[in-house]
Protein backbone atom coordinates (compact mmCIF):
# COMPACT_ATOMS: atom_id res chain seq x y z
CA UNK A 1 0.00 0.00 0.00
CA UNK A 2 1.11 3.61 -0.30
CA UNK A 3 4.00 5.04 1.65
CA UNK A 4 4.44 8.60 0.39
CA UNK A 5 5.36 10.93 3.20
CA UNK A 6 5.42 14.65 2.36
CA UNK A 7 7.06 16.65 5.15
CA UNK A 8 7.28 13.53 7.27
CA UNK A 9 9.54 15.01 9.94
CA UNK A 10 8.39 13.77 13.33
CA UNK A 11 7.16 16.45 15.67
CA UNK A 12 7.92 16.49 19.37
CA UNK A 13 5.82 17.99 22.13
CA UNK A 14 6.86 20.61 24.65
CA UNK A 15 7.28 19.32 28.22
CA UNK A 16 4.20 19.38 30.38
CA UNK A 17 3.56 22.62 32.23
CA UNK A 18 1.88 23.04 35.60
CA UNK A 19 -1.00 25.51 35.56
CA UNK A 20 -1.81 27.67 38.57
CA UNK A 21 0.57 25.78 40.82
CA UNK A 22 0.14 28.30 43.63
CA UNK A 23 -3.60 28.74 43.30
CA UNK A 24 -5.69 28.52 46.46
CA UNK A 25 -9.42 27.94 46.41
CA UNK A 26 -12.23 27.23 48.82
CA UNK A 27 -13.94 23.99 47.84
CA UNK A 28 -17.38 22.89 48.92
CA UNK A 29 -18.55 19.34 49.52
CA UNK A 30 -21.67 17.75 48.02
CA UNK A 31 -23.81 19.43 50.70
CA UNK A 32 -22.45 22.88 49.93
CA UNK A 33 -20.34 23.12 53.07
CA UNK A 34 -16.83 24.49 52.85
CA UNK A 35 -14.18 21.78 53.01
CA UNK A 36 -11.27 24.12 53.63
CA UNK A 37 -8.70 25.97 51.56
CA UNK A 38 -6.83 23.95 48.96
CA UNK A 39 -3.27 25.00 48.25
CA UNK A 40 -1.06 24.22 45.28
CA UNK A 41 -3.98 23.35 43.00
CA UNK A 42 -3.67 22.41 39.35
CA UNK A 43 -6.15 23.98 36.95
CA UNK A 44 -8.60 26.84 37.36
CA UNK A 45 -12.25 26.21 38.25
CA UNK A 46 -13.15 27.10 34.66
CA UNK A 47 -10.71 24.51 33.28
CA UNK A 48 -11.98 21.85 35.68
CA UNK A 49 -15.56 22.60 34.58
CA UNK A 50 -14.61 22.17 30.90
CA UNK A 51 -13.84 18.46 31.27
CA UNK A 52 -14.85 15.76 30.43
CA UNK A 53 -15.66 16.54 26.82
CA UNK A 54 -17.75 14.45 24.44
CA UNK A 55 -14.94 12.38 22.88
CA UNK A 56 -12.49 10.87 25.33
CA UNK A 57 -9.86 9.83 22.75
CA UNK A 58 -9.81 13.30 21.22
CA UNK A 59 -9.50 14.94 24.61
CA UNK A 60 -6.68 12.61 25.67
CA UNK A 61 -4.80 13.42 22.45
CA UNK A 62 -5.32 17.15 23.04
CA UNK A 63 -4.02 16.76 26.58
CA UNK A 64 -0.81 15.19 25.29
CA UNK A 65 -0.34 17.75 22.51
CA UNK A 66 -0.93 20.71 24.85
CA UNK A 67 1.25 19.32 27.66
CA UNK A 68 -0.94 21.06 30.23
CA UNK A 69 -3.07 19.88 33.14
CA UNK A 70 -6.35 20.20 31.22
CA UNK A 71 -6.61 20.17 27.43
CA UNK A 72 -7.49 23.47 25.79
CA UNK A 73 -10.77 23.77 23.91
CA UNK A 74 -8.91 25.09 20.87
CA UNK A 75 -6.71 21.99 20.58
CA UNK A 76 -9.63 19.66 21.28
CA UNK A 77 -11.68 21.33 18.52
CA UNK A 78 -8.82 21.09 16.04
CA UNK A 79 -8.20 17.39 16.64
CA UNK A 80 -11.95 16.68 16.52
CA UNK A 81 -12.23 18.45 13.15
CA UNK A 82 -9.19 16.62 11.79
CA UNK A 83 -10.23 13.14 12.92
CA UNK A 84 -13.76 13.69 11.66
CA UNK A 85 -12.28 14.51 8.23
CA UNK A 86 -9.73 11.68 8.39
CA UNK A 87 -12.18 8.91 9.28
CA UNK A 88 -13.70 8.42 5.79
CA UNK A 89 -10.18 7.89 4.41
CA UNK A 90 -9.27 4.90 6.53
CA UNK A 91 -12.78 3.46 6.20
CA UNK A 92 -12.46 3.54 2.40
CA UNK A 93 -9.10 1.73 2.65
CA UNK A 94 -10.42 -0.99 4.95
CA UNK A 95 -11.30 -4.10 2.96
CA UNK A 96 -12.87 -5.88 5.92
CA UNK A 97 -15.64 -3.21 6.08
CA UNK A 98 -15.51 -3.43 9.89
CA UNK A 99 -14.61 0.22 10.38
CA UNK A 100 -17.56 1.43 8.32
CA UNK A 101 -19.81 -0.59 10.60
CA UNK A 102 -18.94 1.63 13.54
CA UNK A 103 -21.47 4.34 14.34
CA UNK A 104 -18.76 6.82 15.31
CA UNK A 105 -15.04 7.29 14.81
CA UNK A 106 -14.60 6.95 18.57
CA UNK A 107 -13.30 3.43 19.08
CA UNK A 108 -11.72 4.28 21.61
CA UNK A 109 -8.54 5.28 19.80
CA UNK A 110 -6.35 5.41 22.87
CA UNK A 111 -2.54 5.46 23.21
CA UNK A 112 -1.10 2.30 24.73
CA UNK A 113 1.09 2.92 27.79
CA UNK A 114 0.07 6.58 28.19
CA UNK A 115 -1.80 7.84 31.25
CA UNK A 116 -5.52 7.32 30.85
CA UNK A 117 -6.32 10.69 32.43
CA UNK A 118 -9.07 9.27 34.64
CA UNK A 119 -7.61 7.03 37.33
CA UNK A 120 -5.06 7.35 40.13
CA UNK A 121 -4.02 4.42 42.30
CA UNK A 122 -3.09 5.45 45.85
CA UNK A 123 -1.08 3.12 48.09
CA UNK A 124 -1.53 3.77 51.80
CA UNK A 125 -0.14 2.59 55.13
CA UNK A 126 -2.09 0.37 57.51
CA UNK A 127 -3.43 3.18 59.71
CA UNK A 128 -4.63 5.16 56.69
CA UNK A 129 -6.22 2.02 55.24
CA UNK A 130 -8.21 1.58 58.45
CA UNK A 131 -9.17 5.26 58.45
CA UNK A 132 -10.41 5.10 54.85
CA UNK A 133 -12.38 1.94 55.60
CA UNK A 134 -14.00 3.65 58.58
CA UNK A 135 -14.81 6.74 56.51
CA UNK A 136 -12.74 9.00 58.76
CA UNK A 137 -9.85 9.87 56.42
CA UNK A 138 -10.30 13.52 55.48
CA UNK A 139 -6.87 14.58 54.20
CA UNK A 140 -7.95 14.00 50.60
CA UNK A 141 -11.34 15.71 50.86
CA UNK A 142 -10.19 19.00 49.38
CA UNK A 143 -8.56 17.40 46.32
CA UNK A 144 -11.46 15.00 45.83
CA UNK A 145 -14.03 17.78 45.99
CA UNK A 146 -12.11 20.08 43.69
CA UNK A 147 -11.41 17.56 40.93
CA UNK A 148 -14.54 15.44 41.33
CA UNK A 149 -14.58 11.70 42.01
CA UNK A 150 -16.99 9.55 40.03
CA UNK A 151 -16.06 6.22 41.62
CA UNK A 152 -13.70 4.61 44.13
CA UNK A 153 -12.33 1.08 43.99
CA UNK A 154 -10.50 -0.24 47.01
CA UNK A 155 -8.23 -3.13 47.90
CA UNK A 156 -7.66 -2.10 51.49
CA UNK A 157 -7.37 -5.66 52.76
CA UNK A 158 -4.53 -6.48 50.37
CA UNK A 159 -0.95 -7.00 51.50
CA UNK A 160 -0.22 -3.58 50.02
CA UNK A 161 -3.47 -1.64 50.57
CA UNK A 162 -4.56 0.78 47.88
CA UNK A 163 -7.56 2.70 46.60
CA UNK A 164 -8.18 3.71 43.02
CA UNK A 165 -9.91 7.00 42.35
CA UNK A 166 -11.87 7.47 39.13
CA UNK A 167 -11.96 11.17 38.32
CA UNK A 168 -14.85 13.11 36.87
CA UNK A 169 -12.79 14.87 34.21
CA UNK A 170 -9.79 14.07 32.06
CA UNK A 171 -6.62 15.46 33.60
CA UNK A 172 -2.85 15.12 33.44
CA UNK A 173 -2.92 12.44 36.12
CA UNK A 174 0.88 12.18 36.18
CA UNK A 175 0.86 15.68 37.67
CA UNK A 176 -2.19 15.16 39.86
CA UNK A 177 -0.81 11.94 41.35
CA UNK A 178 2.01 13.93 42.94
CA UNK A 179 -0.55 15.98 44.88
CA UNK A 180 -2.14 12.84 46.31
CA UNK A 181 1.28 11.37 47.07
CA UNK A 182 1.99 14.31 49.39
CA UNK A 183 -1.01 13.51 51.62
CA UNK A 184 -0.44 12.01 55.09
CA UNK A 185 -0.44 8.23 55.17
CA UNK A 186 0.07 7.89 51.42
CA UNK A 187 3.04 5.73 50.43
CA UNK A 188 2.73 6.30 46.69
CA UNK A 189 0.28 7.53 44.08
CA UNK A 190 0.51 6.64 40.41
CA UNK A 191 -1.43 7.48 37.28
CA UNK A 192 -3.07 4.49 35.64
CA UNK A 193 -2.21 3.93 31.99
CA UNK A 194 -3.98 2.75 28.85
CA UNK A 195 -3.25 -0.94 28.44
CA UNK A 196 -5.33 -2.04 25.47
CA UNK A 197 -8.22 -1.00 23.29
CA UNK A 198 -11.69 -2.38 23.95
CA UNK A 199 -13.30 -2.05 20.56
CA UNK A 200 -16.09 -4.55 19.94
CA UNK A 201 -16.06 -6.49 16.69
CA UNK A 202 -13.31 -7.42 14.32
CA UNK A 203 -10.78 -4.80 15.48
CA UNK A 204 -10.14 -5.57 19.13
CA UNK A 205 -7.42 -2.98 19.60
CA UNK A 206 -7.23 0.52 18.12
CA UNK A 207 -4.85 3.37 18.77
CA UNK A 208 -4.24 6.97 17.71
CA UNK A 209 -1.11 9.06 18.25
CA UNK A 210 -0.95 12.78 17.51
CA UNK A 211 1.89 15.32 17.34
CA UNK A 212 1.86 19.04 16.59
CA UNK A 213 4.34 21.58 15.22
CA UNK A 214 2.86 25.10 14.98
CA UNK A 215 -0.34 24.67 12.92
CA UNK A 216 0.66 21.30 11.47
CA UNK A 217 -0.65 18.11 13.06
CA UNK A 218 0.41 14.51 12.32
CA UNK A 219 -1.81 11.49 13.03
CA UNK A 220 -0.93 7.80 13.13
CA UNK A 221 -3.61 5.13 13.58
CA UNK A 222 -3.31 1.40 14.12
CA UNK A 223 -6.15 -1.14 14.08
CA UNK A 224 -5.49 -4.74 15.17
CA UNK A 225 -7.73 -7.77 15.42
CA UNK A 226 -7.26 -10.96 17.37
CA UNK A 227 -7.23 -13.76 16.52
CA UNK A 228 -5.83 -13.14 13.05
CA UNK A 229 -7.66 -15.41 10.57
CA UNK A 230 -7.49 -16.10 6.86
CA UNK A 231 -9.24 -13.62 4.61
CA UNK A 232 -9.10 -10.82 7.13
CA UNK A 233 -6.89 -7.75 7.46
CA UNK A 234 -5.71 -8.04 11.04
CA UNK A 235 -3.20 -5.21 11.34
CA UNK A 236 -3.61 -1.86 9.56
CA UNK A 237 -1.80 1.47 9.82
CA UNK A 238 -2.97 4.85 8.46
CA UNK A 239 -1.06 8.14 8.66
CA UNK A 240 -2.17 11.70 7.92
CA UNK A 241 -1.12 15.32 8.19
CA UNK A 242 -3.21 18.49 8.45
CA UNK A 243 -2.13 22.12 8.04
CA UNK A 244 -5.56 23.59 8.76
CA UNK A 245 -8.62 22.16 10.56
CA UNK A 246 -10.04 19.25 8.55
CA UNK A 247 -7.63 19.72 5.61
CA UNK A 248 -6.12 16.25 5.28
CA UNK A 249 -3.02 15.01 3.46
CA UNK A 250 -2.56 11.20 3.55
CA UNK A 251 0.95 10.13 4.55
CA UNK A 252 0.61 6.49 3.57
CA UNK A 253 -0.79 3.26 4.93
CA UNK A 254 0.14 -0.38 5.48
CA UNK A 255 -1.79 -3.54 6.27
CA UNK A 256 -1.22 -7.21 6.92
CA UNK A 257 -3.39 -10.25 6.17
CA UNK A 258 -2.17 -13.81 6.77
CA UNK A 259 -3.00 -14.92 3.22
CA UNK A 260 -2.12 -11.63 1.51
CA UNK A 261 1.03 -10.60 -0.39
CA UNK A 262 4.13 -9.33 1.40
CA UNK A 263 3.38 -5.66 2.03
CA UNK A 264 7.04 -4.73 2.45
CA UNK A 265 8.14 -1.74 4.50
CA UNK A 266 6.14 1.44 5.02
CA UNK A 267 7.03 4.96 6.07
CA UNK A 268 3.67 5.05 7.84
CA UNK A 269 4.71 2.24 10.19
CA UNK A 270 7.94 4.11 10.91
CA UNK A 271 6.02 7.31 11.64
CA UNK A 272 3.57 5.43 13.85
CA UNK A 273 6.41 3.99 15.94
CA UNK A 274 8.09 7.37 16.27
CA UNK A 275 4.91 9.10 17.44
CA UNK A 276 4.04 6.20 19.71
CA UNK A 277 7.35 6.49 21.58
CA UNK A 278 6.59 10.12 22.38
CA UNK A 279 3.69 8.87 24.50
CA UNK A 280 5.28 5.89 26.21
CA UNK A 281 8.38 3.69 26.14
CA UNK A 282 5.95 0.76 25.99
CA UNK A 283 5.15 1.50 22.37
CA UNK A 284 2.67 -0.86 20.72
Amino acid sequence: MSGATPDAAVFTDAPATVLNSNQTSTVRDSNGAESGACGNLLGTPEEIASTPRAYRSVELAALKVDGTFVASQCTYDRILADVTAIRPGYIASDNSASLAGQSDFEFPLEPYGYMNGKQIRIFVDADTSASISAGTYTAWDCLNNYYGISDVFNALTATQPFVELVLKGLYNTDLLASRYKSLPGVIDAVARVVMTGTTPGIYADSKMYVARSADRYQYAFRFQSSPCVSGQVCDAYYCYQTDAPGTVTPLGSWSYAPDGPDAGQSDCVTLYNQLCRQYSPYCN
